[in-house]
């Protein structure tokens, strides 16, 4: 399938932060990241309107996520050389449908889809949420 770019994209982070709210409440542990799932939702660059069906899709089956957090043993001394990437606050990275422990956290009532993974889960980092589908 070919890559439709999304109008929001590069608009994409500070809109999912916006509407998870505070979590500042929220310690991640160990070699845990918590990601924040990435919805696939509004218009196309070329006007295509996204169903409300794509958006509940993405909470599922989405592969690409906002690093929100990142435990203390995330990017330990040994670990680097080997996996050969730094993870940060505020990457988007590509994972696996089943990956994780899904979950909703933040602002009370916010829909939106965060997964707690293990540090292995991480398959790839990407410029744009919408370069993977």
């Amino acid at each position: 399938m070919a890559v439709i770019q999304m109008r929001n994209s590069a608009t994409a982070g500070r809109e999912l932060l916006k509407q998870i709210g505070d979590i500042s409440d929220i310690e991640v542990l160990n070699d845990r990241i918590l990601i924040a799932i990435y919805r696939h939702e509004g218009l196309t660059k070329g006007g295509i309107i996204a169903s409300t069906k794509t958006e509940e899709e993405s909470d599922y089956q989405g592969k690409v996520g906002l690093v929100l957090k990142i435990g203390p043993l995330v990017n330990a001394p040994g670990k680097d050389q080997a996996r050969g990437a730094t993870i940060t606050v505020g990457d988007w990275v590509v994972v696996s449908p089943s990956s994780g422990l899904s979950m909703h956290a933040g602002q009370h009532g916010s829909s939106r889809m965060l997964r707690m993974l293990i540090e292995k889960d991480i398959h790839m980092r990407v410029k744009r949420p919408d370069l993977v589908w």
